[in-house]
């Protein structure tokens, strides 16, 4: 028995007790925007950390890679750069994220922001 892929297990069952709406890509309730930025949420429920929060507009990167922000239900967060595709999992709602996710990834952004 691997016990990394039993944690992992673990890490996954205890991460499908949030709830979320999905939606279709790019749509408006897909896209959250904040002055010239936009952020894009994307679910899949297999990764530990199995939101990402895909970041754009003047300060991020753009082409190709683009910034992303990887976090679970927890607030647990870290970046890195990614692309933009159906890799990420699918479309999530922004409001139906848990109002403490969506504060978490705005103080996490508020240097920028605020």
């Amino acid at each position: 028995m691997d016990i990394h892929k039993e944690i992992s297990k673990i890490a996954r069952l205890l991460n499908a007790s949030v709830d979320v709406r999905y939606t279709t890509a790019n749509s408006g309730g897909h896209a959250f925007k904040k002055g010239r930025d936009t952020v894009k949420v994307y679910d899949d429920p297999q990764k530990i950390k199995r939101f990402t929060a895909v970041l754009s507009g003047k300060d991020w990167d753009s082409g190709s890679l683009k910034t992303l922000l990887l976090f679970d239900e927890r607030g647990q967060m870290k970046f890195q750069t990614g692309r933009e595709d159906n890799t990420l999992g699918k479309p999530v709602e922004w409001n139906s994220l848990p109002s403490s996710l969506r504060n978490q990834i705005t103080v996490k952004l508020s240097g920028k922001w605020e």
